[in-house]
């Protein structure tokens, strides 16, 4: 599974997130109370994919309007990070900030909206 956020509605507070994961929906979260932590990645961080640590890379020549995928540094290979690579990371790193509990909630939701999905695909296809 992985996510990106598609809108948040600042009057509301309320965020919504663009899901792929064996189906694409979108599911919203309202983020008050409960999640007022929740961070958004910045064009700065970047996975490491043999770990999937998140790390912060500032380029020499820095544009903020071009996020590059893929950065070298120290010959090793860095993929620009997702919403979802951040919060999953922050599953191991800081299991009870926001970020965290949000992957957590959204990772169950995925779990239960696939197997719905699915059985209703099972249905469809019965020939009975």
């Amino acid at each position: 599974m992985h996510y990106t956020i598609k809108s948040f509605d600042s009057n509301t507070e309320t965020m919504e997130f663009l899901i792929y994961s064996k189906y694409t929906y979108t599911h919203s979260i309202n983020l008050n109370p409960d999640y007022k932590g929740y961070l958004g990645v910045s064009d700065k961080h970047y996975m490491d994919p043999e770990t999937n640590a998140i790390i912060i890379i500032k380029p020499e020549i820095y544009n903020r309007v071009i996020n590059q995928p893929v950065i070298y540094q120290d010959d090793k290979k860095y993929n620009a990070a997702k919403q979802s690579d951040y919060d999953r990371w922050s599953v191991t790193e800081f299991p009870e900030d926001d970020n965290s509990k949000i992957y957590k909630l959204l990772e169950k939701i995925v779990t239960e909206n696939d197997d719905y999905f699915s059985s209703k695909e099972d249905d469809v296809f019965d020939s009975d």
